[in-house]
């Protein structure tokens, strides 16, 4: 094939070893209890060989191998992609870890034309590198596998309902490994159900610094400011979930509960609405919108709200509580123009 005319016997095993033992790794550190088979990171790297070479021009001049290679090579390489992920099973990890191996071994290698002397002492420089990296990544990838077993095991004691069982060794696990994400936040979970909010906060707080692109931590971590009433940090993380995730509902929701604490009831009312135009069947934003309308005291907009509410559930006590509550005021309105604490329906604890 022209991997291993162009690259030499040695060459061309060296990248094919080192980019589907690459690939591998990849798929074990992004599915750690999965199983996999088959070479596909390996031809992946391959390509990726092809293509450093292509690229940076080491190709001899009597090989047929120029930059028209580079068209197909990338149209390879995307379906293949596409391919991966769109069906189940197909790990792209394992390509993708492949490709990028391939590449770093391609850029690396000596060209074609070097004299053998050079040759050789580029391609020791190159197995060393590559064995390092090789070595690094699959301690790592154990290590996080080794961690995410253990992960698993404690969840299932959460279900058995050996809560303390599951405390202690999830406490050993995060003082050993503190930048996991889903360790941390499964400790806050536990923290929170036995009254430890503090504790619980804290470990919300490292799950989000340990994995800051997650959206559902940071919505835990808000609905957690939210209920300990700390209103303006927990502005800050709904409006991370909002940058992060601009079309889930819930970090406008609990936006709009965060500004009801701070008594800002038109700006609740505004981000309530958006929550409710991104999913109109989303009842908790409706109840929320209802709420802080009857806050402001625009009666009229509660009332409507509380109607659609009871269109899509007729026997939604808290909408009726609501409707009726935006009638009497609409009626006899208080002193203040908005309807009195008592009277308004229950709002909801969590915005998750």
């Amino acid at each position: 094939m022209a991997a291993e005319r162009l690259l030499g016997r040695f060459s061309y095993v060296l990248a094919y070893l080192a980019s589907g033992l690459f690939g591998s790794i990849a798929s074990v550190y992004w599915h750690p209890l999965g199983v996999g088979a088959g070479a596909s990171g390996a031809i992946f790297g391959l390509a990726g060989v092809l293509v450093s070479f292509v690229y940076l021009r080491k190709t001899p001049s009597h090989l047929q191998i120029n930059s028209k290679m580079l068209g197909s090579l990338g149209t390879f390489i995307l379906y293949n992609l596409v391919f991966g992920a769109a069906i189940p099973g197909i790990s792209n990890a394992a390509h993708l870890g492949g490709l990028i191996m391939g590449f770093a071994v391609g850029a690396l290698l000596p060209s074609a034309a070097a004299v053998e002397s050079a040759r050789r002492s580029r391609l020791s420089v190159v197995v060393l590198l590559v064995t390092m990296a090789l070595l690094a990544s699959a301690v790592e990838t154990k290590r996080l596998r080794a961690n995410d077993v253990e992960l698993a095991s404690i969840e299932q004691l959460v279900q058995e309902g050996k809560s303390d069982e599951a405390l202690h060794k999830l406490l050993a696990l995060t003082a050993r490994d503190p930048n996991s994400a889903p360790a941390q936040a499964l400790l806050a979970a536990l923290d929170f159900g036995k009254g430890q909010s503090a504790e619980g906060l804290l470990a919300l707080q490292r799950a989000c610094a340990a994995d800051p692109h997650n959206s559902t931590y940071q919505l835990q971590l808000g609905s957690a400011y939210l209920s300990l009433g700390q209103f303006d940090q927990a502005i800050v993380s709904f409006h991370t979930v909002v940058r992060q995730d601009p079309k889930n509902p819930r970090g406008f929701m609990g936006l709009g509960y965060a500004y009801i604490g701070m008594k800002n009831y038109d700006s609740a009312i505004s981000e309530f609405r958006e929550a409710v135009t991104l999913d109109p069947n989303f009842p908790p934003a409706q109840h929320g919108l209802g709420r802080a309308q009857l806050l402001a005291g625009r009666f009229a907009d509660a009332q409507a709200t509380y109607r659609r509410l009871l269109q899509q559930n007729p026997s939604d006590p808290r909408a009726q509580a609501g409707l009726d509550s935006a009638i009497r005021q609409l009626r006899s309105p208080s002193p203040l123009g908005s309807v009195p604490a008592a009277e308004l329906p229950k709002a909801p604890s969590s915005t998750s």
